[in-house]
């Protein structure tokens, strides 16, 4: 229950973080995104199913796509069969892996960089240990929460990147 509580406190925050920054994603759907990542199997598909819509639109927008990404990772904690899980997993790190490369580009603003990279982590230091994810989520998370510019953030958005940082290195330390 603790830990439940812990992950429904996380998603929320940086679903509120993804609200000072996001523009573009429709209020609704970063609601349906964070209830999914909080358990509800509906809302998570509906995230689902306008963030792939959206991503038809835009194939460069790096939010979008680390959205995308972390729900259909959640996904796989809605379905039953074994096959299924590992399909939604990794088609979600996939999309979570394309929305690093898009931060790349030079035109990327600091916000998106922070909005992408916490994303990334919180999901990455979640996923089970078969895909290797943890180290990146927890050198992604390390890396934003030291970086010089984090002070800079919204305070929203340093609460969520604060509580995947307590995650990991709570994980981190355990695994030790």
């Amino acid at each position: 229950m603790k830990k439940l509580t812990t992950i429904s406190i996380l998603t929320a925050a940086i679903s509120l973080s993804f609200a000072s920054v996001a523009v573009e994603i429709p209020e609704q759907i970063i609601t349906q995104h964070t209830a999914g990542l909080n358990g509800d199997a509906n809302a998570n598909q509906n995230a689902i199913d306008a963030l792939q819509v959206l991503a038809k639109e835009d194939a460069t927008d790096a939010v979008l796509y680390s959205l995308l990404g972390s729900s259909e990772t959640a996904q796989a904690r809605y379905v039953d069969q074994p096959w299924q899980k590992m399909k939604f997993a990794e088609k979600g790190l996939a999309h979570l892996d394309k929305s690093l490369t898009l931060l790349k580009r030079p035109d990327t603003a600091p916000n998106v960089t922070f909005q992408v990279t916490t994303t990334a982590a919180c999901t990455f230091i979640k996923v089970p240990k078969m895909f290797n994810r943890f180290e990146q989520g927890y050198g992604l998370i390390q890396g934003l929460v030291s970086a010089p510019g984090f002070a800079y953030a919204p305070a929203r958005a340093k609460v969520g990147a604060y509580l995947c940082a307590i995650e990991a290195a709570t994980v981190h330390c355990q695994t030790i």
